[in-house]
């Protein structure tokens, strides 16, 4: 065997090695993506639930709150201030709406799930606002998922 036929054979063991080495890289990194996009939807899901605990933990120290569910439960008319009150409530449940959609966005949640979600979700809230007059405030609310039922 001489030096160019020696050199040949290093040269391919080198490549044999370079590609299982590529390959061994290329999974690593798999891996490393897959664990982040865990631990990123895991995050996204512990804000979510933080954001609605503190949500209820107000809402159940509220006075106001508690008379404008009781009124809401009677299908009591709401005056301005508590339609005011019941609306700030309503837009910051359009936050956790809006988040949910991103995570829908992203693939986290399927097209059905979501669909199915925005459709009890949009039930309960026209039950509810239908007494109150705020009907068209729930619509509004809504709008994306109208859109999205549409362009499907």
């Amino acid at each position: 065997m001489d030096i160019i036929q020696s050199t040949e054979i290093l040269g391919n063991l080198g490549e044999f090695f370079g590609a299982i080495l590529l390959l061994a890289s290329l999974i690593y990194v798999g891996v490393q993506i897959r664990n982040n996009t865990v631990a990123t939807t895991a995050m996204v899901m512990q804000a979510e639930a933080h954001f609605t605990r503190k949500q209820y933990i107000t809402l159940s120290e509220s006075d106001h709150a508690a008379r404008i569910r009781i009124k809401l439960e009677n299908k009591v008319p709401l005056d301005d201030d508590e339609k005011y009150r019941y609306f700030c409530l309503l837009q910051s449940h359009a936050v956790g709406i809006n988040s949910y959609r991103s995570l829908f966005e992203l693939g986290f949640v399927s097209k059905d799930e979501f669909m199915r979600d925005m459709s009890d979700l949009r039930k309960t809230y026209e039950q509810q606002f239908e007494a109150t007059g705020m009907l068209d405030g729930v619509r509004k609310t809504f709008e994306m998922h109208d859109l999205m039922r549409e362009s499907n």
